[in-house]
């Protein structure tokens, strides 16, 4: 009998043991994975940066292309166009779609010869206030054409 109270005060103590919860710490991360850590944080920053960019350049793209949509209605609803002598002139320049901006334009013989800073070649005569023009610009170190269309309308 005594036997059989000492195996069940045994099973008790065990059953009181099984029911305590123990801590057991994290090991501490090894530098390859702390490296992999790194690498994920960075490629998800990189991510999210890139998302920014893009759209941020799909909001100058809409405006832009906005913009050119905006001159070119103007331009079309108005029947008086401004004649354009020699001199220097604000204008709308755009290829349509993608660019559209204001610049100062040297007009020569009925021709631009100066858009901003950049010499022009291949300009048409200005007829009814607008023209088209190869305009260079840099991409890198290459030299790139750019046809827009330059409105002289105000």
């Amino acid at each position: 009998m005594k036997a059989i109270i000492t195996l069940l005060l045994c099973l008790i103590k065990l059953s009181a043991c099984a029911q305590q919860t123990i801590y057991v710490a994290p090991a501490p991360r090894t530098y390859w994975q702390q490296r992999e850590d790194n690498r994920r944080e960075a490629l998800q920053l990189q991510t999210e940066r890139t998302r920014q960019a893009e759209s941020e350049l799909e909001n100058a793209l809409a405006e832009n292309a906005r913009c050119a949509s905006e001159i070119r209605n103007y331009y079309a609803s108005i029947s008086d166009y401004p004649t354009v002598a020699d001199g220097v002139y604000k204008v709308h320049a755009t290829d349509g779609y993608y660019f559209c901006n204001e610049f100062s334009a040297l007009v020569r013989d009925g021709k631009v010869v100066k858009l901003g800073f950049e010499s022009i070649t291949g300009t048409e005569l200005v007829k009814n206030a607008k023209t088209k023009v190869l305009y260079p610009f840099r991409v890198g170190s290459k030299v790139r054409t750019l046809v827009m269309d330059i409105y002289f309308v105000y």
